[in-house]
This record gives C-alpha cells, sequence and structure tokens, in this order.
C-alpha cells in the first residue's frame, strides 16, 4: 500500500524536473507563451531550488510575452516565497527590470522559545538567628517559555520583546555546621510572569549572524514557594531530638510582586530562507529586594521546627534560550 502511494508522488517529482528541462528549451528556442501553463502546476512539487528556478523561467517568459503585469503578479508571489533571494551577477536584464520594480523589507519576527534557567541570591543585608554564614544558591535547574517578537528598525537593529513564564528554584547554604542542627535543608521555588524588552544588535549579513540584547526585564511573581526540613540533635550525646517532616508553604505574602532585572543576551541566528533557529544566553540581576519591606523575617514558633528566614537579598537569572522565527516581510512595488 504505500509503495502504491508513494509512485504516483515520486514520478510525478521526476516528471515536473523534465519540465524545467523542456521550459528552458522552450525559452532558448523563443517558445514563451506555454512555459507559465507548463510549469504552473508543478510549482509544489518542486525543490526549493527547483521552484526558484521555476518561478524565473515564467516571470521571463511572461514579460518576453509582453505581458508585463502577469510578469509582476508573478514575481510578487516569489518574492512573498523567497523574500531574501538575490540574482546572480550575469542575470538578464529583462528579469532585473521586473525584480528591481519590488522591495522586500523585513518588518517583524515572531517565533517562540523554551529553555533551562538558574537562579542565585545576592545578599544586601544577611540576617540570621544562627551564627553560621550562609549564601543563597543555584539549586536544581528550572525552566523559561515564552514568545518571541522582533521589530525591525534596520538590519543592525531592533526592538526585541520575550514575554515568557519562568519557574526556578534557589536554596540556601550554610558555610558551617549548626550547633544542634543534624540537617537543614532549605529551598524556594519562584514562578513570575516577564516581559523582556531588549535594543537587539545584529552582527554579519550572513546566514550565521551573532547578536547582542542590552536592556531590561519586568517581572510579576505569581508564586513562592519554601519548602525545607530541620532535624535537630543534643549536641553533646548527638542524639536525635527531633525528626522533623518536610514542610512546604507559601510564601508570597514575604515578597516584592514587581522586580526590575536590568541585563542582556549573547546569541546567535543560523538563517533558513525566511526563518531562522537561535541560542541565546541571558543573564540579569534584580533591581529589586526579593524580601518585602516590613515582613516579618522568621515566625517564633517555627524557628526550630522549620529553620526559614529571610534576608534583604535580590535574584540574578541565567537562562538558555532556543528558538524558531519566522520573518514577517512586507513586498513593496516601487515602480
Amino acid at each position: 500500500m504505500f509503495l502504491a502511494n508513494a509512485f504516483p508522488i515520486t514520478a510525478q517529482s521526476s516528471e515536473c524536473t523534465l519540465k524545467i528541462q523542456e521550459a528552458e528549451d522552450f525559452f532558448n528556442n523563443g517558445i514563451f507563451e506555454i512555459i507559465p501553463d507548463l510549469l504552473n502546476d508543478c510549482l509544489e512539487s518542486f525543490s526549493l531550488e527547483e521552484k526558484q528556478k521555476a518561478y524565473r523561467l515564467m516571470i521571463l517568459a511572461q514579460y518576453m510575452n509582453d505581458d508585463v503585469l502577469a510578469a509582476e503578479n508573478t514575481m510578487l508571489q516569489f518574492l512573498k516565497e523567497f523574500p531574501k533571494y538575490k540574482p546572480t551577477e550575469d542575470e538578464l536584464e529583462d528579469f532585473l527590470f521586473v525584480y528591481n520594480s519590488f522591495e522586500a523589507q523585513k518588518k517583524l519576527e515572531l517565533g517562540f522559545f523554551a529553555g533551562p534557567v538558574l537562579a542565585f541570591g545576592i545578599m544586601d543585608e544577611p540576617w540570621s538567628s544562627f551564627d553560621q554564614q550562609f549564601n543563597y544558591s543555584i539549586d536544581k535547574p528550572g525552566m523559561t517559555a515564552g514568545g518571541y517578537i522582533n521589530i525591525i528598525f534596520s538590519k543592525l537593529m531592533s526592538l526585541n520583546l520575550q514575554p515568557a513564564i519562568s519557574s526556578y528554584r534557589f536554596k540556601i547554604d550554610y558555610d558551617e555546621p549548626i550547633s544542634g542542627v543534624l540537617n537543614l535543608t532549605q529551598t524556594e521555588k519562584h514562578t513570575l510572569l516577564e516581559i523582556p524588552v531588549y535594543l537587539q544588535f545584529t552582527f554579519l549579513n550572513k546566514n550565521v549572524q551573532p547578536y547582542v540584547n542590552v536592556g531590561l526585564k519586568g517581572g510579576y511573581l505569581i508564586a513562592s514557594e519554601t519548602r525545607g526540613r530541620m532535624d535537630r540533635i543534643q549536641s553533646e550525646s548527638m542524639a536525635i531530638m527531633s525528626n522533623s517532616v518536610t514542610y512546604s508553604r507559601d510564601n508570597l505574602e514575604y515578597r516584592n510582586r514587581f522586580c526590575i532585572y536590568p541585563g542582556g543576551s549573547l546569541g546567535i541566528k543560523i538563517n533558513f530562507n525566511n526563518m531562522y533557529i537561535f541560542g541565546q544566553l541571558d543573564y540579569h540581576h534584580s533591581f529589586t529586594n526579593v524580601f518585602k519591606n516590613g515582613s516579618k523575617r522568621f515566625e517564633q514558633n517555627n524557628l526550630w521546627t522549620e529553620g526559614w528566614f529571610d534576608s534583604d537579598f535580590r535574584i540574578v537569572h541565567t537562562s538558555f534560550k532556543f528558538g524558531v522565527v519566522l520573518g514577517i516581510y512586507q513586498i513593496t512595488k516601487i515602480r
């Protein structure tokens, strides 16, 4: 059954390839009027290279047959499919006349991305009921995913927006053991909506293009969950005094909901016709303190069961994004 279905497709593709050679022979012999109909039915069966040859022959045939309007309409259709097409240096003047009647400008790029995100804390004012030094370090990788909007100003510069939802975790690490505590684990998970706004600078007008983003990211925290466990021991005998179960609680009321993160990105684009894939490394350092001013730093009744407390600290984000982007072109007739 599969071979029976595949054979007509293969036969049609082979037949259409022969039609390009046939159309070239007709063109070289000055027979123009039958070329458009000969190739038009095969346009969807051609490879990209064959389709470009077919469009070129159709445009030339229509122009040579004094049907300039048809040649322009076919050129418009051609440029919508291949907006980045550039004629060769030895192209015929007749084709160039029709080609130069249009201008293809990329106005917008739309796409999507996803990737892992890591976060850690920078302390402005450390605070703890314990004597040991500590820091807010990276926990398990989180995830970011969202849309990609690029508003083109020029070949080198654009306004780039990457609205996303992100989720990440960080933890509190103590430099030394805590007296009376056998085990203490503390992690916090944040989920937030983000709207990064960048100026994007793209280099090299080639298939592979490096780029830089510089700007700000606004974030709105929609969830903050703390998880931890504390097991206490008798310092002298090392006997376990209590075994605490792992706790989980909502910490959102102690957090600033709106945050501003200056930062930027380094990335690379790999172009394919009117689309590209990209990889991007981001770094953002929060302006805003995570701890909400005036909130409790700990709750006395659970300090020795949960051990959770808050310092004045800010979050640093690092993410790796991978995405696909489609270029939106405006084709304008200029003469």
